[in-house]
């Protein structure tokens, strides 16, 4: 009989028990947090900043006197937004290893931001996130984040003009030539652009001239009669005199 009661009291205690646990983190509590991360976004913004140092270039004002210019870098400024109290962020950088947790408290009102300058690697972050829930702290949502690199290439004189994607801006993918490659390559695309506009224009021409043809053969035809009709009064009149 004893045995009885405890074997009933043990089911009640796992009826009574489990379900709390399971309540703590329920459907609900699970959808609210599924939406607080599908909210996070990332971006990106790249360009050249100054650096506040200067240096003085070769160029001499109405003065005499050398120019000054501010040096400037290339910097990728990176950032998470919209993380949450019930958020936790994990941000890897996969060429480093390095690794950096961010908590609610470690944003600003829920922006994490971070920048690189001087770089010359492209970056590759994985972000993770977490519920930061006592019962719900399981992974979210996985990003990746690509921040491109400075093309050094595109100041070049043989990348002007140039669209392929070894003379752009910034880069998230390595360009897997040598610079004597790059160089011959950027000069035969400038070629073959400048051979393209000589063919268009030289298409143009040709078209205008199928186009208007008959016009301009009967404008000739006219101005050469009016000049013949011209000559042969000037003949008459020559011969009355």
């Amino acid at each position: 009989m004893n045995k009885r009661k405890i074997g009933i009291l043990g089911l009640v205690f796992v009826m009574t028990f489990f379900p709390k646990v399971h309540a703590a983190c329920d459907y609900d509590t699970q959808n609210k947090l599924a939406r607080e991360a599908a909210n996070v976004q990332v971006s990106y913004e790249s360009g050249m900043y100054g650096t506040g140092e200067f240096e003085e270039s070769e160029v001499i004002d109405e003065n005499g006197n050398p120019i000054s210019y501010e040096i400037e870098e290339a910097k990728v400024e990176a950032a998470i937004y919209n993380v949450t109290e019930n958020l936790s962020v994990v941000v890897e950088n996969k060429v480093t290893g390095e690794e950096q947790t961010y908590h609610y408290e470690d944003t600003d009102n829920g922006t994490i931001k971070w920048d690189l300058m001087s770089f010359d690697q492209i970056m590759t972050y994985e972000i993770r996130i977490y519920a930061n829930h006592a019962d719900c702290s399981n992974e979210l949502r996985k990003m990746d984040l690509v921040l491109p690199k400075y093309n050094y290439h595109y100041t070049m004189p043989y990348c002007i003009g140039v669209n392929s994607y070894y003379c752009q801006e910034w880069i998230t993918t390595e360009i897997n030539m040598s610079d004597a490659e790059v160089e011959k390559k950027g000069y035969e695309e400038q070629q073959k652009t400048e051979e393209i506009k000589k063919n268009e224009e030289e298409e143009k021409q040709k078209s205008f001239f199928e186009k208007y043809w008959m016009y301009l053969i009967g404008s000739f035809l006219v101005i050469l009669g009016v000049a013949a009709i011209v000559i042969l009064i000037k003949k008459q009149r020559s011969k009355v005199l």
